[in-house]
């Protein structure tokens, strides 16, 4: 069961295009060390303000129920907050939020452009028309996000929810990024059948009737575990199978000072280390 949970956070929190653009745009390796492992750092501090307001809220109104989970946070603020600075919440939080989006829809309009329409659809466009036609996927993304957020109402758990559909991405994209990173010679045809295959698996395991019910049966992240280790499998038999001529090799990084930072090791222990602590803080072996 640790296969599913574990490929789809190290998808959302490693291997989005977001968090993946940001620490390549570092002026060194050493920089980017140092940028990924303060971000890892500051998620530690996620239970804070992930998990303690749903225990508090859990114990000032247990009446809740599981079935009112979204209205939890709201609960708690409204019972606690003083009233005076209940437009600086909010206020804090649309910045949180806006933020959050514009990240997303600035890092899709960055894949389209230079993914797909300069990769695809117009390898002669000049900078231009990829700036346009990144701006103007950006304008039906965020029309088309805006016009679905109603119908998520309709869901039990909005987090629940958008957590299943990570799901369908986040496990080729990891099982892709693995291993591209841990074998030079895998062809890019695994690389083509996993973004592939894998959400077509993921999502009939999801909305097809039969395979749900099984899917619910076994636990959902249990599939997500299979997916994931099939793919792998797949793509490491089609190494076998038909790879690369040539090795690949790493080029174009001779513009940057590739010297790691010399606490990168040590550091990057301790941020274990803290994991380990946080976990046995919040778990529950009773």
């Amino acid at each position: 069961m640790l296969v599913g949970p574990d490929a789809s956070t190290i998808t959302q929190n490693q291997f989005q295009s977001i968090k993946t653009e940001i620490s390549m745009s570092a002026s060194s390796l050493a920089e980017g060390q140092k940028g990924v492992l303060t971000t890892g750092l500051l998620k530690l501090f996620g239970p804070l303000f992930l998990v303690l307001p749903g225990l508090i809220t859990f114990a000032m109104f247990p009446d809740l129920g599981a079935a009112n989970a979204d209205q939890a946070y709201g609960q708690l603020v409204n019972a606690v907050l003083p009233t005076a600075l209940s437009g600086f919440f909010a206020a804090a939080m649309l910045g949180a939020i806006l933020s959050s989006y514009n990240s997303a829809l600035n890092s899709t309009c960055t894949l389209f452009s230079l993914g797909l329409y300069r990769g695809m659809i117009r390898q002669d466009a000049t900078d231009r028309e990829a700036v346009a036609s990144g701006k103007m996927f950006g304008w039906i993304i965020a029309v088309f996000s805006m016009g679905a957020a109603p119908l998520l109402m309709g869901q039990e758990s909005i987090f629940a929810y958008l957590q299943q559909m990570n799901g369908i991405y986040s496990i080729p994209i990891l099982s892709v990024v693995l291993c591209g990173m841990l074998s030079p010679t895998m062809p890019s045809l695994s690389a083509k059948v996993g973004p592939i295959l894998g959400p077509a698996l993921v999502a009939c395991g999801y909305f097809i009737g039969p395979i749900a019910t099984w899917v619910g049966a076994v636990h959902e992240y249990h599939f997500l575990g299979m997916v994931f280790l099939f793919l792998v499998g797949l793509m490491l038999l089609i190494q076998q199978l038909y790879p690369r001529v040539e090795p690949w090799q790493q080029s174009g990084v001779e513009v940057l000072d590739m010297t790691p930072w010399r606490y990168s090791r040590p550091a990057g222990a301790a941020m274990c280390g803290l994991v380990v602590i946080v976990y046995f803080a919040f778990a529950d072996f009773a």
